[in-house]
């Protein structure tokens, strides 16, 4: 199954600001990695869908049961050390999510559940699996408007570093998290996210993920996540360049 997938240059936006992109390759350059999000782990995942009918209308996705293999990347946004609290990131990549070789790409960070605080980044105090995870920025999902969100159904096993809590689990018989849309005040849950097995860390280090992966009626909207879609490909780029030059995470994995 392939884990890396950059979506077609026609879904972006036709203007892009320069100076977001020239912001977030030097970000990249200046850490050898990342611009944010850059510690991190995966693994092989499933998403198991099952959404209300009638919840949504116009992105086929979201309106029938279903079940796909899934590659999922926790991550740290800042870096900072433990035991301090971090932005946290969960990137999906739901396989053939629109058909064969069409995958769908959702991404998440530490949040909040209410209305006003599901628009904001906020620190995780209890890693993965202590409050939501929003989209925090909006989406068009078929004919609505919405915001992705993720959420622990149970709590971790174990003790010890974020992602020591999340192996944990994992070794235990795998975290499930509720993937649901933004609905009034509340959420819909429309599925379920079962962790599997860890990736080795030189796969890992080299997946790609982007909010432009992305099709079947669900489209980013609004001006930040139109200067969103010049951030990724540029912190991407030179991630690659430094790889190439044998410079930076990943360079070994990429040769």
């Amino acid at each position: 199954m392939p884990t890396t997938h950059r979506p077609p240059e026609s879904r972006r936006p036709k203007v892009v600001l320069a100076p977001v992109g020239l912001v977030f390759g030097t970000l990249a350059g200046v850490r050898r990695d990342r611009s944010m999000h850059g510690p991190g782990i995966a693994h092989r995942a499933r998403l198991e869908l099952d959404p209300p009918a009638g919840l949504v209308d116009g992105a086929p996705l979201f309106q029938r049961r279903a079940a796909f293999d899934a590659t999922v990347r926790f991550s740290r946004g800042i870096g900072l050390p433990q035991p301090a609290a971090d932005l946290l990131g969960v990137a999906i990549r739901v396989h053939d999510a629109h058909g064969p070789g069409e995958p769908q790409d959702l991404l998440v960070t530490s949040s909040g559940g209410r209305p006003v605080t599901r628009r904001m980044l906020l620190p995780a105090c209890d890693g993965f699996f202590g409050q939501w995870f929003s989209s925090v920025l909006p989406y068009r999902v078929g004919t609505r408007r919405t915001l992705l969100g993720l959420r622990a159904t149970a709590p971790a096993t174990g003790s010890g570093t974020d992602f020591e809590r999340l192996e944990a689990t994992a070794r235990a018989g795998g975290p499930e998290f509720a993937l649901a849309l933004a609905d009034g005040p509340g959420w819909t849950r429309v599925g379920t996210l079962r962790i599997g097995e860890r990736l080795p860390d030189d796969e890992a280090t080299t997946l790609v993920f982007d909010p432009w992966t992305t099709s079947g009626g669900i489209r980013p909207v609004g001006v930040l996540n139109r200067l969103r879609a010049g951030a990724y490909p540029a912190s991407r780029r030179v991630r690659e360049a430094l790889w190439a030059r044998g410079v930076g995470r990943g360079a070994d994995a990429a040769r």
